[in-house]
């Protein structure tokens, strides 16, 4: 499993003022993640509970990326492309 930890201008998910976590399941329909060129099974996408403002992502690597080295990383929330990044598998 991978946790990737992001902040954002808009408001593709937003985080509550107070820094309470919001009621209810994290609403993940719209987080598409690709990991070179695959989709990956997201298992969260919302606010972080202790950091106002910080969202995170946690997604399922699949065993077919196991040595790798480096992959990019594109996240897609409600049709918002974010920046891509590179990480390394072992």
């Amino acid at each position: 499993m991978i946790c990737g930890y992001f902040s954002s201008t808009s408001t593709s998910l937003p985080s509550l003022s107070d820094g309470l976590a919001r009621p209810g399941p994290p609403d993940q329909a719209g987080c598409q993640i690709i990991i070179n060129t695959s989709l990956v099974e997201g298992l969260y996408a919302g606010p972080h509970l202790s950091f106002i403002g910080l969202d995170q992502g946690n997604v399922r690597l699949p065993q077919a990326l196991i040595g790798r080295g480096e992959v990019e990383v594109v996240l897609t929330v409600n049709g918002k492309l974010a920046n891509t990044v590179t990480i390394s598998v072992k």
